[in-house]
């Protein structure tokens, strides 16, 4: 990342698949390095869940969601065959900071993460461009 107000962090991208990762340092999911710096890092910043049932010390981590799209698919409680413990996740799971593009999408959110407390509607990038030129 070039962006000045962030070269005192260590910005590590997490990949599914390591020949695809273009830019700065990446760890594969699910792996020993990623579990490793995944509990050393300070800042989780997600634009999906990081890891269902992974223990989140909240003293410890600040945890911000910026999720990946409009939830039109049946998510948590509405998913017919999640086992208990994913259920359970989406019920206790506290982002420090979970964004979301709308209103409809915030409604949303907080019905499936109960106990997320900071939902915040944001604008998409691409929308900030656009409603700048009107």
């Amino acid at each position: 990342m070039q962006d000045q107000q962030f070269s005192k962090y260590r910005m590590v991208w997490v990949v599914t698949n390591l020949k695809l990762a273009k830019t700065g340092e990446a760890v594969k999911m699910g792996s020993p390095k990623y579990y490793w710096l995944l509990f050393r890092a300070r800042y989780w910043v997600a634009n999906t869940s990081i890891e269902r049932l992974v223990a989140l010390n909240r003293k410890k981590h600040v945890y911000i969601n910026t999720w990946h799209g409009i939830p039109l698919k049946k998510l948590a409680l509405d998913e017919p065959h999640l086992s208990y413990l994913v259920k359970k996740w989406y019920q206790t799971v506290q982002f420090n900071l979970l964004t979301c593009c709308s209103a409809y999408d915030q409604a949303i959110f907080k019905r499936i993460f109960p106990s997320t407390k900071n939902i915040e509607t944001v604008k998409f990038t691409t929308q900030l461009s656009v409603s700048s030129k009107g």
